[in-house]
């Protein structure tokens, strides 16, 4: 069709359209992250231990932990809604504290072998310190993505259960599984690459019969290099960061908190909202579409939908009000034509789509729906006896959706911070280590979103970064 118009542009819009199209990028955008994520975290391992199995094992577990969520998340949402985000979401928190969890164990477990205890003892020394380690780490990150099931937002309640999940999954992966495996390979733990392939070749020279010493080798490697590293495995690049630290920690902690303040300031102009069409890379083919019939009919794509139940809308004295409130939101010069109106088989039900000025979710936009709920419909659709109404529409539900996170706030973080003080209150039984944990908390929660107002908000680095800004965040 477009080419045999080429003076005009063809495309397809529509719910069904849009959502087919979402899916299909959100796909695609999981498996690349996927494919992205597993080795890169793997390398960054492997520079750190230095050691191959080292480095998979962490990788391993973690990944074996996103698997298992995601099909616990797949039965609990039978029960619970489940959000588009919510296997990005187990992706990303899974491959991050199974990792993190995992090299509690794995490094404790290295530094105790090289201080000359064996594989057993060094094993329990790290279940005793780094198993407890996990619990309580483990145990304040539920406690905060319980928070999300207070939001009020069942967007927020999926992504809490889903995160809540694969936190529960790479805790017991980290505490049982791992323990397992790490005394199973023992002395195997720290081959590197060579020693993996000198393992295989030694067992293939074995089944004929002849003598290897490859793999002897291979450790005679590995202990001149663990020698090399010094006692303990001190970290060069660490010491040369902390010294100077130690030496000037009223200076370095001043500094720290100075930045993350100033990272922290651009909070206070934060503007979130349901996540939409507009927020979507324009590369997907209906979100191009969108932009297009935006500019061409402002508002059409983001009406407020006005929804009158009534015994028959076709009655004279419904439609009278439906005309009514049809010149009144003309008339505010806050909305605009075209104003369509559906009604539904059993004529029980109308829908009634005003276009607001503004893009939908500025001010300008803001200002519309507060006139239309305010003014414009209880003077005509609210008169109208035996009948119900309501306004909804991106517009409608950012508001509300804003309006909603206000109220809860408070609550969501009087629950967060009060069992995370408990809990570290009990387990350090000190009242400095649970305030300082939660001051330094919720500086750097602030200054990420002091980050995220700059890039995403007001649109720094939004060429480098691939995406448009439009003044708000999709949560």
């Amino acid at each position: 069709m477009q080419r045999g118009s080429p003076g005009f542009t063809v495309a397809e819009f529509g719910e069904a359209s849009a959502d087919h199209q979402l899916q299909d990028a959100i796909g695609k955008d999981l498996q690349r992250a996927e494919q992205l994520s597993l080795p890169i975290t793997f390398v960054i391992l492997l520079i750190a231990f230095g050691a191959f199995v080292a480095a998979g094992l962490p990788v391993l577990l973690a990944f074996s932990a996103v698997l298992a969520s995601i099909g616990l998340n797949a039965l609990t949402s039978h029960v619970w809604h489940s959000a588009d985000a919510a296997s990005s979401v187990i992706l990303l928190i899974g491959m991050a504290v199974g990792v993190d969890y995992s090299l509690f164990y794995v490094k404790r477990e290295r530094e105790e072998r090289r201080r000359g205890l064996d594989p057993e003892q060094a094993l329990v020394r790290a279940a005793a310190t780094s198993g407890m380690a996990v619990l309580v780490s483990g145990a304040t990150v539920l406690i905060a993505m319980a928070g999300m099931l207070m939001s009020g937002s069942a967007i927020f309640t999926s992504l809490g259960i889903a995160s809540m999940v694969v936190v529960v999954s790479a805790m017991v992966g980290s505490l049982t599984v791992l323990p397992a495996l790490l005394g199973k390979l023992g002395d195997r733990l720290d081959r590197g690459v060579l020693g993996v392939i000198a393992a295989m070749l030694h067992r293939i020279l074995r089944v004929v019969g002849i003598r290897s010493r490859l793999l002897a080798s291979a450790r005679d490697r590995r202990t001149v290099l663990q020698r090399l590293k010094g006692d303990a495995g001190r970290s060069r690049i660490w010491d040369a960061i902390l010294r100077p630290v130690l030496a000037h920690p009223w200076v370095a902690a001043g500094a720290a908190t100075w930045v993350l303040v100033v990272l922290s300031l651009p909070v206070l102009g934060l503007h979130t909202k349901l996540p939409g069409l507009a927020d979507l890379p324009r590369s997907i083919p209906v979100v191009s579409t969108y932009s297009k019939i935006e500019q061409a009919f402002p508002g059409s794509q983001v009406p407020a939908v006005v929804v009158v139940k009534a015994p028959d809308v076709r009655a004279p004295q419904v439609q009278s009000a439906i005309a009514d409130l049809h010149r009144r939101a003309v008339a505010t010069q806050l909305m605009q034509e075209p104003v369509t109106v559906a009604v539904n088989p059993a004529h029980t039900i109308a829908r009634v789509e005003i276009p607001l000025r503004g893009n939908g979710g500025d001010a300008e936009s803001v200002r519309a729906l507060q006139a239309l709920r305010t003014s414009v419909v209880p003077a005509t659709i609210g008169r109208l006896p035996n009948a119900e109404h309501a306004v909804t529409g991106q517009t409608a539900g950012d508001a509300d959706f804003n309006t909603t996170m206000k109220h809860r706030f408070p609550y969501v973080f009087a629950f967060v911070l009060g069992l995370a003080f408990l809990l570290l209150l009990v387990t350090f039984r000190s009242i400095v280590v649970p305030l300082t944990a939660i001051a330094l908390n919720l500086l750097s929660v602030a200054a990420a979103y002091g980050v995220l107002v700059l890039v995403f908000q007001q649109g720094h680095l939004e060429g480098l970064l691939g995406f448009h800004s439009n003044g708000s965040i999709a949560t």
